[in-house]
């Protein structure tokens, strides 16, 4: 498929640059980017969204480049009417995935969706024509997968589950999870891939930073794979002082833990309270 533009950049050694979209009011248009190296080593590279209103940036979220796989896995979260604080309203959240085809030939993919329990619960198949791209919300992956029947409870009873991509030509994906505020405005955040296709350890995986209290709120899944399973322990140390004075502190001590057992192909997810009352930072181990 030809690109309907393209633009030339010159990296000098640990130098940077970038490129935008135009980013017009006209109607939206949907399709991937792909950085070709004439010469010299891949560049590191991120892509960010934004998303504006009258002119006022009303939701931004950044993700890097993503590596074509042939099996990949995400966490879908797609709930409706969920409450938030006090007397403020509900929003609604919804996962959306975007996949292209680099390759030259058709590629045949198998969607498999699994409850947190790692049930599945719905599954389809579908193609993607070379060079081809597509963008859906988990509630519209029928229209290219045929035979992907989400369940009709699943915004309002299931709520959490996770994604299996299998394909049988190496296709890139990303992932945007979606929260409707109380005002309707639209905020994203990137939801990372696992690729199936790599080798796994049982080393700890860290969540660098935790934020609760003064409205704050981290949240955050971990899954297992469709033929492992594992032991979680959930711990967060949390430092008692704002964002900005954490730095300087060496106290660090664990505050919270909490064990959970995942089967195979199941989910699990933690979040933090986000209460008003003194901010408290740190990390999380699981």
């Amino acid at each position: 498929m030809p690109p309907i533009s393209s633009t030339g950049i010159d990296l000098a050694a640990g130098s940077a640059a970038e490129a935008r979209t135009v980013g017009s009011n006209e109607v939206t248009q949907a399709g991937y980017a792909k950085v070709a190296v004439e010469s010299g080593e891949a560049p590191y590279g991120t892509a960010v969204f934004s998303f504006k209103q009258s002119g006022v940036t009303v939701s931004e979220a950044g993700v890097p480049a993503s590596p074509p796989t042939t099996r990949a896995r995400l966490f879908i979260d797609y709930r409706s009417g969920v409450t938030g604080l006090g007397d403020a309203g509900t929003v609604d959240i919804d996962t959306g995935i975007a996949i292209v085809n680099y390759s030259s030939a058709t590629a045949n993919i198998t969607y498999t969706l699994r409850n947190v329990k790692g049930t599945r619960i719905a599954g389809g198949r579908g193609t993607l024509a070379a060079g081809a791209h597509f963008a859906k919300f988990i509630d519209q992956l029928k229209e290219v997968a045929p035979g992907f029947n989400l369940p009709p409870d699943f915004p309002t009873g299931t709520g959490f589950g996770s994604l299996e991509i299998s394909s049988d030509q190496p296709v890139s994906v990303v992932a945007l999870r979606e929260t409707l505020n109380q005002r309707h405005d639209p905020l994203v955040t990137t939801t990372p891939i696992a690729d199936l296709t790599q080798s796994v350890t049982a080393d700890p995986i860290y969540f660098p930073s935790l934020s609760t209290a003064g409205g704050t709120r981290r949240h955050w899944f971990c899954s297992t794979r469709p033929t492992s399973s594992k032991r979680e322990r959930f711990r967060s140390s949390t430092i008692a002082a704002p964002l900005w004075r954490s730095i300087k502190s060496a106290e660090r001590r664990i505050r919270r833990s909490s064990i959970q057992s995942l089967s195979a192909a199941s989910s699990a997810s933690r979040r933090t309270d986000s209460g008003i009352g003194q901010d408290r930072v740190g990390t999380v181990d699981a």
